[in-house]
């Protein structure tokens, strides 16, 4: 998927929170199998997956709520959704 593509992409979270073992260390489950453990960073890109916001947008969003220029989010959000797909975290 090229950069274009990724950026334009609507990406659909899939499973869900099952717990938190602390304050940065979160519990996603897909089914009994198949849990993935996020940090608090983690877990908030993915609850912005919501088959609305563009992967672009997601950035965006997070760039303005934490006050961290566009650039620097960019690469590792994107890794992370890609991740997400890769884990069937997202869809």
């Amino acid at each position: 998927m090229s950069k274009e593509d990724i950026l334009g992409y609507k990406p659909q979270r899939k499973g869900e929170l099952i717990g938190k073992a602390n304050d940065n260390e979160y519990f996603v489950a897909l089914d009994e199998e198949h849990v993935f453990s996020m940090t608090a960073g983690a877990l908030y890109v993915w609850s912005l997956c919501n088959g609305e916001l563009t992967v672009k947008e997601i950035i965006e969003k997070i760039s303005k709520e934490a006050n961290i220029p566009y650039e620097e989010l960019e690469k590792p959000v994107i890794d992370l959704i890609k991740e997400f797909m890769n884990l069937g975290l997202t869809s």
